[in-house]
């Protein structure tokens, strides 16, 4: 009994330690569409005042995979229902804030009440990063936004945002229309697992010569 007992023993330790030996292989894609219908919501979420002048943002609904989009080009007509052609990368100034920012970021981590706080502040902190805009000086009525766009701004230009879960890609029509970011989630595909012990056996260096 002992016998068996101690066999049944090293036999799941066998198959354990097989278990703990599987590994398992990620890889990242980008679904990346060429073209993207562009429209925006008929309404201004919030306003901050900056200097002598009100900054408005509107939301931008991407008709494809992309989650959120964000505009680039304060001072041009917002989108309408063009198509969009993919361009360049996202400006560099640009990459940290979004990082920083919504949806990379909740409405929870960046001390927000609801996911229109989160754009918003997220839209007004890239213009800051585009145009040179001094975060300290925007002033609104709702301090949780005010703070919330300092912090985006600041953490996104020195780099502390921690993990980028979004792929960006700009968008542009014509020379009127704003061009556009859009922000699709990263897609992660996982290989089936395989044992290191069923690997396939690797060739020998030199292989015997046959007829010899």
């Amino acid at each position: 009994m002992k016998y068996k007992k101690s066999f049944k023993l090293l036999l799941m330790m066998f198959i354990l330690s097989t278990i703990v030996c599987t590994s398992v292989k990620a890889y990242t894609i980008y679904t990346v569409d060429e073209k993207v219908t562009i429209e925006t919501e008929n309404r201004n979420l919030y306003k901050v005042s900056y200097e002598n002048f009100y900054l408005k943002a509107k939301k931008i609904i991407p008709n494809n995979t992309a989650e959120v989009g964000y505009c680039i080009d304060i001072e041009k007509t917002y989108p309408s229902g063009e198509v969009f052609s993919k361009i360049d990368k996202i400006d560099t100034r640009a990459t940290g804030v979004l990082a920083a920012g919504y949806p990379n970021k909740t409405k929870e981590e960046l001390g927000l009440d609801n996911n229109d706080e989160a754009y918003f502040a997220t839209q007004i902190a890239l213009w800051s990063a585009i145009e040179g805009y001094d975060v300290y000086k925007i002033t609104g009525d709702n301090p949780k936004i005010i703070t919330a766009i300092r912090n985006i701004y600041n953490n996104g230009i020195n780099n502390i945002v921690g993990k980028n879960n979004y792929e960006s890609r700009v968008y542009y029509v014509n020379d009127n229309i704003q061009k556009v970011i859009l922000l699709s989630r990263k897609q992660v595909i996982e290989e089936p697992p395989t044992s290191e012990g069923n690997q396939p056996p690797t060739p020998e260096e030199n292989p015997p010569i046959m007829g010899k």
